[in-house]
């Protein structure tokens, strides 16, 4: 089902990514990291977990209690079922799923008929009534039909040209096969899963709120003993840096000082202390294993995984797996692959550009949205104005995780968007290049019909001066960021970023 080349900005990537834009001149979103649709490169996305977007910031989900009664907690699950298949209906009233095809539409009607023949008659969930139990196979088998000729389409499509009926069909699909699993004998974690495909897939579309609380009714059991995870201690094994050209820094500057600073300097700046209030950086936040594990419903939530050292190499590619097998195997301990000599080296997996936020509102509710966010930016340099203002003005700031072990890496690239970068766990080590150096930095053209001209050819980690000799006289400022550390990157600064250590980080990109 995975096979294809895929990636969350690619134009043929199936992934849905609330970090697209909708333009108003546009009728397809365009890609933050490049406005011209293209983005990286192509990679393999594979599931990894054995068994079998935008959501609104005010609006909390909160688990099943378990102290309810098995007749309170049967009520309330049929209950949502209900709310949720009237406004399917009221949807496909609507000819949303037209383009998809009359047999499509009868398909999802068939299944709305059975699953209202369920809640009207089940007694208990899971349903032992043989009868009924038929049905909710019926179902289980059609949305499946539905789910492979619906991916099927969203892999045929470009993604800004995906028609919006197929990621309803997707998502559609999967709340009734979700209904279906939850009144059998499936586990939480395969329910989880299904939910979470048309999350990522699509965004949710417009039944995402639906989605979320499907799937936090779910109430998955404690791990055992044999399946706890070790704490993590970024701070004992730190990756040693000299710092030449330091970044400027401020401690913890009034919103009005900031505004007047990045006006008058326009060059990058760290932030100290200015976030150590946020939930995410207290004792019991983000730096314990036990606290993300909670928020990912002990780590069954599934999420997108770039495999390799960075985006630019032959090998890289992305993985969807639990949230737990992401830290067993590459935060706790790194997985090990063999090359082609035969040695071991460690495989790296990042969690990175990814809206988790919008997946997981339990996590959103750990951190805020910093203030100098919603300053007024700068001047856009003359030589990026015709790049730039070709991005849609937000509403509000995009967010996006980056999660990942030692080593973990971001070559020199650039986004055409401001960023305030925000450290919670650990350490990263950034090097920044202001725009007049762009000549000395090599962009990259179109490759492989994508265009990379947002990212440089220049490996910093592996520098070749012959085949680059203008790279050497590129002037730089360079830092190390920690717990509480934000990082304001200018509009069209190029910058690389690594990890010292087990690093979590949060981008706020604003215009």
């Amino acid at each position: 089902m995975f096979d294809e080349k895929t990636h969350p900005d690619h134009p043929t990537s199936p992934i849905y990514s609330e970090n697209y834009i909708q333009s108003d001149f546009l009728d397809a979103p365009i890609s933050p990291k490049n406005p011209s649709n293209h983005t990286k490169k192509s990679l393999s996305l594979t599931p990894e977990y054995t068994h079998s977007p935008n959501i609104s910031h005010d609006v909390k989900y909160t688990h099943m209690d378990n102290s309810l009664t098995v007749n309170m907690q049967l009520s309330y699950k049929i209950d949502l079922f209900r709310r949720g298949i009237t406004q399917i209906q009221t949807l496909i009233s609507q000819n949303v799923l037209q383009m998809c095809g009359n047999s499509v539409v009868l398909l999802i009607c068939h299944a709305i008929t059975n699953i209202q023949v369920v809640i009207a008659n089940v007694t208990d969930i899971p349903c032992k009534d043989a009868t009924l139990c038929v049905l909710l196979q019926q179902i289980l088998e059609r949305m499946n039909d539905c789910l492979l000729l619906s991916t099927e389409m969203l892999y045929t499509y470009q993604f800004s040209n995906v028609p919006l009926a197929w990621r309803r069909l997707y998502a559609y699909a999967s709340a009734f096969k979700a209904m279906a699993e939850m009144s059998m004998h499936q586990t939480e974690a395969k329910i989880i899963e299904t939910l979470d495909m048309a999350l990522i897939m699509t965004g949710g579309v417009d039944i995402k709120h639906f989605l979320m609380e499907l799937v936090n009714i779910q109430n998955p059991k404690a791990l055992s003993n044999q399946e706890i995870l070790p704490t993590f201690h970024p701070e004992k094994n730190i990756e040693q840096v000299t710092i030449h050209f330091p970044i400027r820094s401020m401690q913890s500057p009034s919103v009005h000082t900031f505004q007047n600073d990045i006006l008058a300097v326009q060059q990058p700046l760290i932030i100290k202390n200015s976030i150590n209030h946020w939930p995410a950086l207290s004792q019991e936040g983000w730096i314990k294993i036990d606290t993300l594990l909670n928020k990912t419903h002990q780590g069954l939530r599934i999420v997108p995984v770039e495999i390799g050292r960075n985006y630019t190499d032959q090998a890289w590619g992305q993985q969807l797996m639990p949230f737990y097998e992401f830290l067993k195997k590459y935060i706790l301990q790194t997985k090990k692959t063999s090359n082609t000599h035969g040695t071991e080296k460690e495989e790296i997996g990042y969690l990175a550009q990814h809206d988790i936020f919008s997946q997981i509102p339990a996590l959103r509710e750990d951190i805020m949205v910093p203030d100098y966010c919603f300053t007024t930016p700068p001047p856009i340099p003359s030589h990026l104005q015709a790049f730039i203002e070709e991005m849609p003005l937000l509403h509000e700031p995009l967010l996006n995780a980056w999660f990942g072990g030692k080593g973990t890496v971001s070559p020199l690239h650039t986004d055409p968007y401001h960023n305030i970068f925000s450290q919670i766990v650990g350490w990263k080590y950034v090097r920044l290049y202001a725009p007049e150096e762009n000549e000395a930095l090599y962009p990259r053209s179109f490759e492989g019909g994508i265009n990379m001209s947002n990212t440089s050819q220049i490996d910093l980690d592996n520098l070749d001066t012959k085949k680059f000799p203008k790279f050497s006289n590129a002037k730089y400022v360079e830092g190390i960021i920690g717990p509480g550390d934000c990082l304001y990157i200018p509009v069209g600064w190029w910058h690389y970023v690594r990890s010292l250590s087990v690093s979590f980080s949060v981008s706020f990109w604003w215009n």
